[in-house]
């Protein structure tokens, strides 16, 4: 039995380990999950959600730039120096109402051939910041060499807020005589919108780059040196995967999304380390948690192993009792209420078979009934053994399947000894072969197959109890079918000229002349023989109840493909 313990608790230690790791495979899945759904998910919302923003922006200055450029209003009020006060009001007004309907943080600016900024939206000090820079000669340069005349580039001078800037887009001035010399509106996106934007997604960093990879806009570099002229760099970094990405020595997660109409390229990025730290504590924590669950599942594992063995042991140590023939033991209540059905058949079983015991000792009728009824008796130790002999061995192997062995056994003991008179319906007998050749099957697997055929007339007749079984069992021990073939056992019964037939045919090897002949005088013995006992009492008893006339008894015909046991008694219902 200790086998059995050490046995039960590896196996049920192995399940709660595969339970552990399987816990940790789908952990693991739930963060892979997490990155691909969480972070690379809300990363491609970002820059899906940004490049949209960009482009839109971008696209609305640039066609307000083009429509001031166009207003004879602007060239007369602010580029004219004989304009009137009504008419610089009127140019102001326009140039002011375009520039308040741009994103957040967007300016307008004015300037004529002389550089100097005629009218903006822009404080003085970023105003004088445009004109101290190149950007006005770079802009007019643009404007010559575009083919719409819209020039577009990062902004690359630093403005002070509100007005900090990005990007900006200039056009030529013109008027009723054409192009205005060196005269350009310029319009400036802010950045302001933009970080509104990316606050409002919690995104850590965005790049924004035209398609050679200058930098328009980078909130990283904002955030370490606010001095750093942008726009005058380009984006350095390694993209590994299209997850992965290396910037400034610094690993993230990332996403990119480009603007078709202007070719900018937005990225969004968000450090490595905030995943791998989230992952390491999670790892860890589950780490001490499995470990815990390992340690609890030991001592758990041995206490119910512990626990299962006392319940089989209780019940192997009943049948070495029943062994001795100790008909006064008894199981105790297991500790399992699943046992209590197993040990309540056997209890029950013990007892009728010991008030069987002491009724046949009292029993004072004829000879003939008391043969009858003793014959009758020794049906069910005869296979009875041979299945308990097995069951000693299932318990410690296969103790579920041990139990199955008890309860069905219990079913047959109930079926044998039950206080009903020694006649039955065939079709009862023939149900209790179901469960005596279950328990067969447990023992041959494949290697049996067993067939009925009855006809609902001869499923009627009355038959003396456990008639078939003995017929069945002996072809079970004794038929050898050839080599790879299961053995077929088929029983069939009918009626004809009020006689009752039935037959037990198996494919087995024939049996030689020597053995039949030893069988057929076994039959006829006064005396139990040694070989062929079950043979032995069908004979015995049918003859004993009906008489040898009219061709009642059991016969054994032997084939080529085999053995048939064939039973003749008169048809009673």
């Amino acid at each position: 039995m200790k086998r059995y313990v050490d046995h039960l608790s590896r196996e049920l230690f192995r399940y709660a380990l595969t339970v552990t790791v399987l816990m940790f495979v789908l952990f693991t899945l739930g963060l892979i999950v997490n990155l691909q759904s969480s972070t690379a998910g809300v990363l491609t919302d970002g820059a899906s959600r940004l490049a949209r923003y960009w482009g839109a922006s971008v696209t609305q200055i640039e066609s307000g730039v083009a429509q001031l450029a166009e207003q004879e209003s602007v060239s007369a009020g602010l580029l004219d120096p004989n304009a009137s006060a009504p008419e610089r009001a009127e140019a102001f007004a326009v140039l002011y109402g375009e520039a308040n309907s741009w994103p957040e943080g967007s300016s307008v600016a004015v300037a004529d051939a002389d550089g100097s900024i005629v009218a903006s939206s822009l404080y003085r000090d970023n105003q004088e910041v445009v004109a101290d820079s190149a950007l006005l000669a770079s802009l007019r340069a643009d404007i010559a060499a575009s083919t719409d005349g819209i020039a577009r580039e990062a902004l690359r001078v630093r403005l002070g807020p509100p007005h900090a800037g990005i990007y900006v887009t200039a056009a030529a001035v013109t008027d009723a005589h054409g192009v205005r010399d060196g005269s350009i509106v310029i319009g400036i996106l802010g950045e302001s919108g933009l970080i509104d934007q990316v606050r409002a997604q919690s995104i850590e960093r965005i790049v924004v780059t035209d398609s050679f990879d200058n930098v328009y806009f980078d909130t990283g570099a904002r955030a370490s040196d606010r001095s750093t002229t942008l726009g005058a760099g380009k984006f350095a970094h390694s993209a590994p995967n299209f997850l992965t990405l290396t910037a400034n020595g610094v690993d993230y997660f990332h996403a990119s999304e480009q603007d078709p109409r202007t070719g900018a390229t937005i990225t969004v990025l968000t450090p490595q380390r905030l995943f791998w730290t989230f992952a390491g504590t999670s790892f860890m924590i589950f780490g001490v948690v499995a470990m815990l669950m390992i340690v609890l599942a030991r001592i758990v594992t041995r206490r119910q192993s512990r626990r299962s063995a006392r319940a089989l042991a209780s019940l192997d140590h009943g049948i070495e009792e029943w062994f001795r023939g100790n008909m006064d033991f008894r199981l105790a209540t297991p500790a399992y209420r699943e046992f209590t059905g197993v040990y309540d058949s056997f209890n029950h079983l013990i007892g009728q078979l010991d008030a069987q015991v002491k009724s046949n000792i009292a029993l004072e009728q004829s000879h003939t009934a008391l043969e009858i009824r003793q014959l009758e008796t020794q049906f069910n130790p005869h296979f009875v053994f041979n299945i308990l002999e097995m069951l000693r061995y299932e318990i410690a192997t296969a103790p579920e399947r041990a139990g199955r062995i008890v309860l069905d056994l219990a079913g047959l003991m109930r079926y044998s000894i039950r206080e009903r008179g020694n006649a039955v319906r065939l079709s009862e007998d023939i149900a209790y072969l179901g469960s005596f050749l279950e328990l067969h099957r447990l023992r041959l697997g494949a290697a049996m197959e067993f067939t009925v055929d009855c006809t609902s007339e001869a499923s009627e007749a009355l038959i003396p109890r456990l008639l078939i079984q003995p017929l069945v069992e002996n072809a079970l021990n004794h038929a050898k079918p050839p080599q790879g073939t299961p053995l077929r056992v088929h029983v069939k019964a009918h009626v004809e000229d009020d006689v009752l037939t039935v037959t037990v045919d198996d494919n087995g090897a024939p049996i030689s002349p020597a053995m039949l002949r030893a069988i057929r005088t076994s039959l006829d013995a006064e005396e139990q023989p040694a070989q062929h006992l079950g043979v032995f009492l069908v004979n015995r008893v049918v003859t004993l109840m009906y008489g040898r006339s009219h061709g009642h008894g059991l016969q054994i015909i032997a084939g080529a493909a085999g053995t048939r046991a064939l039973v003749r008694i008169p048809y009673e219902v």
